[in-house]
C-alpha cells in the first residue's frame, strides 16, 4: 500500500532520512564522485576504433557506407576518431595522436591487404585518411578552446 504525503514538510523529512540510510548503506568506494565525463570519452573512442576495425575489415561490399565515394567514408571515420582523440585526451601531444591514428590506418590497409575478404589496402586511402587526421585535429583542438574558454567564464 502506498502512503501519499501532501506537507512539504513532512516530504523534506522523509527524503533527509531516506538519503542518510542510502548513504550509510554504501560502501566507501561508491561514495566517490561519478565517472568524469572525459572517461566516458575515452571509452567511446576506444569502442569506436574496434567499430572502425571491424567495419574496414567486413568482406567485399558489406561495409556500410555514407558516402559512395570510398575516400570520403574514409576520412569520415578518420575525422571522427581525431577529433574524439583531441577531445578525449585534450593535454597529449598532438604529433602522438596523428602517428598512433595514422599507425593505426596503416594497420587497417595491412589487415584488408592480408586477410583475403575481397578488401584491398591502397595507397590513397592512407592519404584520405591523413588529411582527414589533420583536419580532424585542427577541428579538435579548436573546440577544447572554445570549451576551456567557456569554463574559464564559468569560474568567474
Amino acid at each position: 500500500m502506498c502512503n501519499l504525503v501532501d506537507d512539504p514538510a513532512q516530504l523534506d523529512k522523509i527524503h533527509d532520512i531516506n538519503a542518510a540510510q542510502f548513504s550509510a548503506a554504501q560502501p566507501e568506494q561508491c561514495t566517490d564522485t561519478p565517472m568524469k565525463f572525459e572517461t566516458l570519452l575515452r571509452i567511446g573512442f576506444l569502442a569506436l576504433l574496434a567499430v572502425i576495425f571491424v567495419m574496414a575489415n567486413m568482406p567485399g561490399n558489406d561495409a556500410p557506407s555514407v558516402f559512395s565515394y570510398d575516400k570520403l567514408n574514409h576520412m569520415l571515420a578518420f575525422f571522427v576518431l581525431s577529433v574524439g582523440a583531441t577531445i578525449a585526451w585534450p593535454r597529449a601531444n598532438p604529433l602522438v595522436a596523428v602517428a598512433l591514428l595514422s599507425i593505426y590506418g596503416g594497420a587497417i590497409e595491412l589487415s584488408q591487404w592480408v586477410m583475403n575478404l575481397g578488401r584491398q589496402a591502397d595507397w590513397r586511402d592512407l592519404a584520405a585518411n591523413s588529411v582527414a587526421i589533420a583536419l580532424g585535429m585542427i577541428a579538435g583542438y579548436t573546440f577544447n578552446v572554445i570549451r576551456r574558454r567557456i569554463g574559464r567564464r564559468r569560474k568567474t
